[in-house]
């Protein structure tokens, strides 16, 4: 009987969800992050990060963190900067994967100039370690800009019927 992959199993797929989980909260609480320091209401704020590349959006909210007199700026801009360098979730989004009974490889090729791979492989340990570290700081990120029912208040924003 061949040995199963990592990749196909359901605690290594069960760990890719969690960090598609944290990467969409994060993306949200961005979107509010933008809409707070512009001091545009939610719906604006809606409008404006609709469709906007995360890139984008990251360099502008740096910039507004830097510009703000917020009391947890520093925080801000190190979980903003963690999630933006350090999660590889463009990695994880737009590679293809090969695996063994014991690691998923992500292949990364290159964007610009000569095309090349670039190989980054996770042991179930390792992969849970990385999430780890990003939840951390998509939570610290979280919890810096604004209570949670604020977050709540600007999905709601959008969506009235959520609860």
């Amino acid at each position: 009987m061949p040995t199963q992959i990592l990749a196909r199993t359901e605690r290594f797929e069960r760990l890719v969800g969690q960090f598609y989980m944290y990467w969409s909260a994060f993306d949200f609480a961005v979107d509010f992050a933008i809409g707070y320091f512009l001091k545009t209401p939610p719906e604006v704020a809606h409008l404006m990060t609709a469709g906007m590349d995360f890139h984008r959006k990251a360099r502008l909210l740096s910039a507004l963190i830097k510009r703000s007199t917020h009391p947890k700026k520093a925080q801000l801009q190190g979980a903003l900067r963690k999630g933006q360098n350090e999660s590889k979730r463009n990695i994880f989004a737009h590679s293809f994967w090969y695996s063994s009974a014991t690691a998923v490889t992500f292949v990364e090729r290159t964007r610009q100039g000569d095309l090349t791979a670039i190989e980054h492989r996770y042991t179930e340990i390792q992969f849970k370690t990385h999430l780890a570290a990003f939840k951390a700081a998509a939570l610290e990120f979280e919890t810096s800009i604004a209570p949670r029912q604020e977050l709540v208040d600007f999905a709601q924003a959008l969506v009235p019927s959520l609860h």
